[in-house]
């Protein structure tokens, strides 16, 4: 019979030895929420602020180019984000993210760079508009 338990630990070790630790994590909305309720619990214990960003994409556009806007924005936004923060497609036009040890005072800073990283290699559509709002993980019940 085969130990199993010598299994488990070479498994973490592989898993860890693949993470991308260069960019934000990307996930499914499923995976934040898992995500989001560990955070919540955690805030409960520790005293570091954890910050929820919602991103909209307001405007009338046709899906597939919307599809392409989320696309290239979370691909920007992953790449100038900390390999411990999360990014969300939530639903259509709408993108969340997770920024753990970063305050609500910071948020404008980090937003800013995002944009300023999107808008120099893509073009916003002129009839969209980009709505930020941001928020400690505390105030944030919409999960």
């Amino acid at each position: 019979m085969q130990d199993t338990n010598l299994s488990i630990p070479q498994k973490l070790i592989d898993i860890a030895e693949n993470i991308d630790y260069t960019r934000a994590f990307v996930c499914t909305p499923e995976t934040f929420i898992t995500i989001y309720k560990m955070e919540k619990r955690r805030d409960e214990r520790e005293e570091y602020p954890r910050c929820m960003i919602h991103i909209h994409f307001a405007g009338d556009i046709s899906r597939g180019k919307m599809r392409e806007l989320e696309e290239n924005f979370l691909e920007v936004a992953a790449q100038t984000l900390r390999a411990g923060d999360l990014l969300c497609r939530w639903q259509y036009s709408h993108i969340i993210m997770l920024l753990p040890n970063i305050n609500t005072e910071n948020t404008e800073k980090v937003l800013q760079r995002i944009k300023n990283n999107f808008l120099s290699n893509y073009e916003l559509p002129k009839e969209i508009s980009l709505e930020t709002n941001a928020c400690n993980i505390r105030a944030f019940n919409q999960i």
